[in-house]
């Protein structure tokens, strides 16, 4: 049996020892290397309404600025496989739309000891309204930053990666990232979706019908005009808002803290588990609520001029 276990052990360290060998010999990088890369996709007015983004292990920058010269174009600078530069001199806005794919799809072996995370500029300038149908940016592991966006909808997505979007004006924001932290500056919109399932969602200067979750994590909202419900399993919630409307807040374990101006005229609807309440009394001429719940921690409601 002694014997038999050792034999085991023994094919063990020789295919592992194998398998240095060939990545010695491909001196542990089986991906692409990079090549500096840089293009620029050119259309007409209005021609562009949908652009889509999308990247593999890259740290993604998108930013939207208004056209010096009159010209609508898109420019990506970076760093790309030869594989992903290939493909992309064949990518043409088509019905509207353009799709930048930056992922390496022919990796036969994902063994890669360049830990750092490829960092991509696109520029977007634009003419005219400048607004577009539809935006969606994605990064599977790496960090993405959109600014100044004005589109009908707008989605940003990392599933191992931070998110950071600013000077947003849309119909509807929608950002996810699965484990990475969300931050949030001068966001205007109809409605405004943020969930991470391990990381901290900050935000300053949003209007919006607000829906944000985090799994682990604090969540504030500095600012925030509009109905807003939060949600966090695992975290402290900050809430400051500027305008009347109704706030849903709940926490499985951490404290909450809201402030709303001085003319709220609604009803506060308060409870906690195991934790202190301080508040003001409800006013209850309006219909509008501030409602917390919280198994485990303290909240506090004050009013602010």
């Amino acid at each position: 049996m002694i014997m038999r276990k050792v034999s085991w052990v023994t094919i063990a360290i020789g295919l592992i020892l194998i398998g240095l060998g060939g990545a010695a010999y491909y001196k542990f990088h089986f991906s692409d290397p990079l090549t500096a890369h840089s293009q620029t996709w050119t259309f007409g007015e209005g021609e562009l309404r949908t652009l889509e983004i999308g990247g593999e292990a890259k740290s993604l920058d998108v930013r939207f600025v208004e056209s010096a010269d009159g010209k609508n174009t898109v420019t990506l600078d970076g760093e790309e496989e030869k594989e992903v530069i290939n493909r992309l001199s064949d990518v043409t806005v088509q019905d509207g739309k353009l799709k930048l794919d930056l992922d390496a799809k022919n990796k036969w072996f994902s063994l890669n000891f360049d830990f750092s995370s490829h960092k991509q500029t696109i520029v977007v300038a634009l003419s005219g309204s400048g607004k577009l149908d539809e935006v969606t940016v994605r990064s599977d592991s790496g960090s993405v930053t959109v600014d100044g966006t004005q589109a009908q909808m707008v989605e940003i997505r990392s599933d191992s990666g931070s998110l950071r979007a600013s000077n947003i004006e849309a119909g509807t924001v929608d950002l996810k990232s699965d484990s990475g932290s969300v931050k949030l500056s001068a966001v205007q919109a109809e409605q405004l979706k943020v969930k991470t399932d391990s990381g901290s969602i900050q935000a300053d200067g949003v209007t919006a019908d607000t829906t944000a979750s985090s799994d682990s994590g604090s969540v504030r909202f500095a600012a925030l005009k509009g109905p807003a419900a939060i949600k966090t399993d695992s975290g402290s919630v900050r809430l400051f808002k500027t305008d009347t409307s109704s706030a849903d807040v709940s926490t499985d374990s951490g404290s909450v803290r809201v402030e709303v101006p001085a003319d709220f005229a609604g009803h506060y609807d308060l409870r906690s588990d195991s934790g202190s309440i301080r508040s003001p009394d409800s006013p209850g001429r309006t219909n509008d609520t501030i409602k917390v719940r919280t198994d485990s921690g303290s909240i506090r409601v004050q009013t602010v001029e």
